[in-house]
């Protein structure tokens, strides 16, 4: 995974390939859980496999040519960054995406809007060579939420 100049270091990252069917989006939530867990993420694992799942949802829905290749697949990456933000990456088979600013407003589908709304930071990658596309989300950092048997501090009281 390619950070931009000026994009957190990536601390961590696990990838998974998906099939390119409708099973991907159920896989997708359950590796998804699975990978944030052992990257030890420490933000809010619902939303992040609610992001996950409607990148791989869109990319079921919009980015399989028809009729599919055999071997086509869906690839899935999550990556923790210094600072505890989370970057999620899902390549598809479509090398385009028409409207994408309509498609984040909402105004064509409602998948990445919905990726937003949970907090994620919506953009696109087109690979020329592969003839592939990736939609990345980054999560920003979150504070973990302090746990029940840990004192607090004087000041949190």
């Amino acid at each position: 995974m390619q950070t931009a100049a000026g994009a957190p270091r990536i601390l961590a990252e696990s990838a998974v390939e998906l099939p390119a069917d409708s099973t991907a989006v159920t896989l997708a939530r359950v590796r998804a859980r699975y990978h944030l867990t052992v990257l030890q993420y420490r933000g809010s694992i619902p939303a992040a496999t609610g992001v996950a799942s409607r990148l791989v949802e869109n990319a079921v829905r919009h980015g399989i040519p028809a009729p599919p290749p055999p071997a086509g697949h869906i690839k899935l990456r999550l990556a923790t960054t210094e600072g505890a933000g989370l970057v999620i990456e899902v390549e598809d088979l479509m090398p385009a995406f028409p409207r994408f600013d309509a498609a984040v407003r909402g105004e064509h589908g409602r998948g990445l809007q919905e990726a937003a709304q949970l907090g994620a930071t919506i953009t696109w990658t087109l690979h020329h060579e592969a003839q592939t596309k990736t939609v990345r989300a980054e999560l920003p950092a979150r504070p973990a939420p302090a746990r029940p048997h840990e004192p607090q501090a004087e000041g949190d009281r």
